[in-house]
Order: C-alpha cells, then sequence, then structure tokens
C-alpha cells in the first residue's frame, strides 16, 4: 500500500517519541560517556507542521537521527503509525527500517544543497506524492511554504538566493506526511 492510500486523516497521531536519550561512547577517549540528548518527548499528528527548537548542541539533529535511524537509540520509543500499523523504531533491525523510509519516512538534510535556478516551489513539489498531478503537488508545495511563512514572492527564486528560508524550504522536500525537522540555526517560524 502506497503512502498515499493509507493517508491519515488530519489530527492522527502518526508519531510518538517517548523518554528518547542518546549517550556516546567516546571510545577513544578512555570509554568517556556522553550524553547528546535525555529524555526526549513530543508527538506529531497528520497535518502538522512541527519544528523542533533549541540552541545549538540541544540535540535536535541527533533526534532526528534516531528518527530516521540514521543513530541508535540508548533509551526510550519512537513509534511511528503508518497504514494501521505501529512500530517501534528504535527496536527495528537495519533492512526493517529501510522498508520503513521507503513507505513511511524520509529526511532531507540540513546541509543539502539546492539545484542552481531551480524556484523553490519547484524543489518542495518534487517531493510530492508521485501520483498527484503536476498542479497538485504545485498547490500543496505552495501549501508548505506558506505554513513556513515562506514569502511568496520568494517561491520562484532558488533557495539558495534567499539565505535562511532556504533551509525552510530543503526541510519540506521530502516531508509532505511527517514534517519535524527544524531550520539549522534556530531560525524558527512559529505558527500564528
Amino acid at each position: 500500500m502506497t503512502t498515499a492510500q493509507c493517508a491519515k486523516p488530519y489530527g492522527a497521531r502518526v508519531l510518538a517519541v517517548d523518554g528518547l536519550s542518546k549517550t556516546f561512547t567516546m571510545h577513544l577517549k578512555g570509554g568517556v560517556r556522553l550524553p547528546v540528548v535525555e529524555g526526549a518527548t513530543f508527538h506529531v499528528d497528520a497535518g502538522e507542521c512541527v519544528v523542533l527548537g533549541g540552541p545549538s548542541g540541544a540535540g535536535k539533529s541527533s533526534i532526528l537521527k534516531m528518527v530516521s535511524g540514521t543513530y541508535g537509540v540508548s533509551a526510550g520509543s519512537i513509534m511511528l503509525t503508518h497504514c494501521g500499523q505501529t512500530q517501534d523504531l528504535a527496536t527495528l533491525s537495519p533492512r526493517q527500517m529501510m522498508a520503513v523510509r521507503r513507505e513511511a519516512l524520509a529526511s532531507v538534510t540540513q546541509f543539502l544543497r539546492a539545484i542552481p535556478r531551480v524556484p523553490a516551489i519547484d524543489l518542495v513539489a518534487a517531493g510530492a506524492d508521485p501520483h498527484l498531478s503536476p498542479g497538485a503537488a504545485r498547490d500543496t508545495a505552495a501549501a508548505l511554504l506558506e505554513r513556513l511563512h515562506v514569502p511568496e514572492r520568494l517561491w520562484g527564486l532558488p533557495p539558495a538566493t534567499f539565505s535562511g528560508r532556504r533551509e525552510a524550504a530543503h526541510q519540506h522536500c521530502g516531508w509532505f506526511d511527517l514534517p519535524v525537522d527544524a531550520p539549522p540555526g534556530g531560525r524558527a517560524h512559529s505558527e500564528p
């Protein structure tokens, strides 16, 4: 079943993170343990635009890397509901996580470089459900850019030309169903 066929009603819980923690062990430093995230708890409902905010070093990227399966989880759970099934991403094998990424979860690195001369709206629309018509994908992209408070006058520009908003456009290229990343540098915009 494709993501489009499994669309959740607006407001339905899609992600629940509970007590998430990550500790790195520095083996070349005598086994020193470095806790980088302790007890993160939040949830995301279908249709929400969520921002992880906080100062540099607070663990925002580490949380997202745990959600996407790039980092292992030291403690806690990451419950993802997709197509009527709920799974704890913290317990999945690498092969199972790859299947989740194919079907239900995508991420875009904060260091992504935009394709030169491609308008921001087209980059965001490229991440839409492939079953949508080009017009519907563009409409969906426009709605997301509005929710991110990116002024419409910037939508036709390549994201690299509007510093500070570039990351907001990038974060939604592949997060149509589950937007959870915050722009780097703490440039988050609150909903009115």
